[in-house]
């Protein structure tokens, strides 16, 4: 229920964002997170699976998902996940923006990983001049939304990154230092 009211709050703000969108952008949401965003839904308990795939919507993710098509190339949304009987939130909000916004190409890149943890994993770093010190997750989420984002400008999109969605997981509870 949490997730869900956290997905309508954005969903009521996009509309002042997208306002000023040219017809040529591809609107880019960044997906990323810990366990929660890598995606434990099982497609089997499912009602209807046709929400699965959604040709309307465009999908890129990182090599450490499985969506039954190579990573790190633009395929239509589907489920990415630790295998191909699971999905994650990028089903819900790519086809929650399709709805809403039936006029707009729609593109999610989604990175995520467990167990990670927020310090060692995701760590960004101070600066730019931390760059030894970059988590390997937080490394791999750049380069596969810079690596999305040149694909996109390659075909002749022009990408306009909207919004960033994280779902954090549980592993960092376990980590006293955050406690």
């Amino acid at each position: 229920m949490k997730t869900r009211t956290q997905l309508l709050l954005l969903c009521a703000l996009l509309p002042a964002v997208l306002a000023g969108a040219a017809d040529t952008d591809v609107d880019v949401f960044l997906l990323a997170g810990q366990d929660g965003a890598r995606g434990d839904g099982s497609i089997y308990e499912l009602p209807d699976r046709s929400i699965l795939f959604n040709p309307n919507v465009m999908l890129y993710h990182s090599a450490n998902l499985t969506s039954g098509q190579s990573p790190r190339q633009w395929t239509t949304l589907r489920p990415a996940s630790f295998s191909t009987n699971n999905f994650g939130p990028e089903i819900s909000f790519g086809n929650l923006m399709a709805e809403l916004y039936p006029d707009r190409q729609i593109a999610i890149i989604k990175h995520a990983a467990a167990p990670t943890d927020l310090g060692g994993h995701w760590n960004p770093g101070a600066s730019t001049s931390d760059a030894g010190r970059f988590g390997p997750e937080f490394v791999t989420f750049i380069q596969t939304v810079e690596s999305g984002i040149d694909s996109l400008i390659a075909q002749g999109h022009t990408p306009v990154i909207r919004a960033m969605l994280w779902q954090q997981g549980e592993w960092d509870s376990l980590n006293a230092s955050f406690g």
